[in-house]
């Protein structure tokens, strides 16, 4: 019987989470100034179409460049999921050139994204499920869970971008899917190409942050419910 208490095996094991989690574990001060912060208003703000380089600051200035492949390498460790390995191998590679590591990237990003959001593909496409799903998933409470799944969704409206509906010229530094499908790789310069390259792997290592995020608010909602059951 449930006697609302928490026994000791139980605290051991949510303090054994925090403590190979705590890179990701952001107290209520830290949560107030990512709310606060220019970047997060940016993010939120920003348009639907004709994105340019500038509306993307938010993520550009999220991770130092020189620092951006040892985290994205130690975060996919920790992950031990293969997708993201995959991801991982391609941008430590140094037999690609960054050209073919975009496609290579872009290719593996949705299944990324899928499995940080624990939804299987369907026909209603990547920015309608995560739409559904931060809306089902986002119970409004100032937590790093709820921040992550923004982010991602984020990340998704730049990716999956129907750049088809744009008014303006394409900013051809974001990595835009649609853009790339349609137009060619090869299209773009050598300079617009080491640009977009930095993009697209600041966005992964953002995914991956996330799905550190959501594995830890996975294991405390497992705990939560084995205590309930008991």
């Amino acid at each position: 019987m449930n006697t609302g208490k928490i026994s000791v095996e139980t605290l051991n094991e949510i303090l054994e989470i925090l403590q190979e989690n705590e890179h990701v574990t952001l107290d209520k001060i830290e949560l107030d100034s990512t709310h606060n912060s220019i970047y997060y208003k940016d993010m939120i703000t920003m348009p639907v179409i004709d994105i340019q380089y500038n509306d993307i600051k938010w993520i550009l200035n999220y991770f130092c460049e020189e620092e951006i492949v040892d985290k994205i390498m130690t975060s996919c460790k920790k992950i031990n999921v293969p997708v993201f390995d995959y991801v991982g191998n391609v941008i430590q590679c140094e037999k690609y050139e960054k050209r073919d590591k975009i496609v290579l990237i872009l290719a593996h990003m949705e299944a990324c994204i899928f499995h940080c959001l624990k939804i299987v593909r369907n026909n209603s496409g990547i920015v309608k499920n995560i739409n559904n799903v931060v809306l089902k998933n986002d119970d409004m409470k100032i937590t790093n869970a709820n921040y992550a799944r923004i982010f991602l969704m984020g990340i998704v409206k730049v990716l999956y971008a129907n750049t088809d509906n744009f008014k303006f010229k394409i900013d051809k530094r974001i990595p835009f899917q649609n853009h790339i499908l349609h137009q060619g790789i090869v299209k773009y310069t050598d300079e617009e190409i080491e640009t977009m390259y930095f993009v697209l792997i600041t966005f992964f290592a953002k995914i991956a942050e996330c799905e550190l995020i959501f594995s830890f608010e996975r294991k405390m909602k497992n705990i939560y419910k084995e205590k309930l059951v008991k």
